[in-house]
């Protein structure tokens, strides 16, 4: 009975100030890789593999505006193949008012205040671990091994 979770992760950081600006980068990538042999059930059994890529640079003038942008590219094998990655981008503004002498005065209370405004794309993998409910067995041409589907027939419908 065995069980290995291999968890690989590797990070570059960045950061700079020239006068009143302050640049930053990072770059991260992840991989985890689960296998169990100990599993109760042939659907536990399946391994789970995840992949990410992912950076980050941000841009603040005067510690006062504020610009960050974020890029990730990520795999889950929990998706259909040839849909497997998704590339997930955020863009972020920021406002420091706190660092202004006549807000350090007029509210001295208040010693760090920030605002903040964000979009971006999001994903999620962490779907029900392959679990496939009975109404998606009915509708598709296959057949259920204890409990697994996807060996002959892969979802459609599970997208990055």
């Amino acid at each position: 009975m065995l069980t290995v979770n291999i968890n690989f992760e590797l990070r570059s950081n960045y950061e700079r100030v020239f006068g009143k600006h302050r640049v930053s980068g990072l770059i991260h990538y992840y991989m985890q890789d689960y296998k169990s042999s100990t599993a109760t059930t042939d659907l536990a059994a399946i391994p789970q593999r995840y992949q990410a890529l992912s950076s980050r640079a941000t841009y603040s003038y005067n510690d006062t505006y504020l610009l960050e942008g974020n890029v990730g590219y990520t795999g889950s094998e929990n998706f259909e193949s040839g849909h497997q990655f998704g590339l997930f981008p955020a863009i972020a503004f920021g406002w420091v008012p706190t660092q202004y002498e006549w807000v350090k005065e007029k509210v001295p209370f208040i010693n760090f205040f920030k605002i903040r405004a964000s979009v971006g794309q999001v994903g999620n993998d962490r779907i029900s671990n392959k679990k496939i409910s009975i109404s998606d067995i009915s509708r598709r041409r296959s057949i259920l091994v204890n409990g697994v589907m996807e060996l002959l027939n892969q979802r459609s419908d599970l997208r990055i």
